[in-house]
């Protein structure tokens, strides 16, 4: 998909938003770095039902392959806000308050096409699969949990991501990323954010071991979004 200067891709549970200006390499290099520390941290935690601890590991995998972020921000949702969101626009206030300005505009358009798409969409099917789960909770209550990471990578593999945790009592269906939170039914809500950047010199001393380490499980994991204006 090419939307005035960004390409999406799906991987794990993380939409990656890939500036059209990235050369062939950079955009490897970020797609394949954010693999590589889903999988790793998927590996020690459960990304739902140990969603701390996986987020810690997650962020320590990118540091080793070179990632340095300058800004993070986590924050616990405690009370009971009156505005109701959905899980897609909570990610996005996420990155929507550090995200460059001269690329809104851009993204806003990105974010009135994701939420235009179908159920049936391929993407969303694959994402509801690593980003949702309906367990039992106390009193055999059914809990909903879920996450969900927005990530814009641009020039010079600079990202800026918005995620949210939720764990609701509230029943979601097939289009939840886009479908409206009930305050009242939320038990726990966490918003992270980052802003930070790979460098080359250290990325360049793995990139060819994880290239070859990922080659089987790029085609398992990551798949493009297609979206267009319009969509239904």
């Amino acid at each position: 998909m090419h939307t005035q200067g960004f390409s999406s891709v799906l991987s794990g549970n993380c939409l990656l938003l890939l500036s059209t200006d990235l050369d062939e390499r950079e955009r490897h290099d970020a797609v394949d770095a954010q693999l590589f520390a889903w999988l790793n941290a998927s590996a020690e935690f459960l990304l739902l039902g140990e969603n701390r601890q996986w987020h810690g590991t997650y962020m320590d995998r990118h540091t080793g392959l070179g990632w340095v972020f300058n800004m993070s921000a986590e924050k616990i949702k405690l009370d009971k806000e009156p505005a109701p969101n959905t899980p897609l626009s909570i990610a996005w206030q996420g990155l929507g308050q550090i995200v460059p300005a001269q690329v809104r505009p851009a993204l806003d358009n990105v974010l009135k096409m994701l939420h235009a798409l179908p159920a049936t969409h391929p993407a969303l099917q694959a994402l509801s699969s690593e980003a949702l789960e309906c367990v039992q909770g106390p009193g055999s209550t059914p809990v909903t949990r879920l996450a969900l990471e927005v990530r814009v990578v641009l020039p010079g593999l600079r990202t800026v991501a918005g995620s949210v945790f939720v764990e609701t009592n509230q029943a979601m269906d097939a289009k939840w990323m886009t479908q409206v939170l009930r305050v009242e039914d939320i038990n726990r809500q966490v918003t992270r954010s980052f802003v930070g950047e790979l460098f080359p010199g250290v990325f360049s001393g793995v990139r060819a071991l994880l290239e070859k380490r990922l080659e089987a499980l790029r085609s398992m994991y990551v798949m493009p979004v297609s979206i267009r204006e319009g969509a239904a």
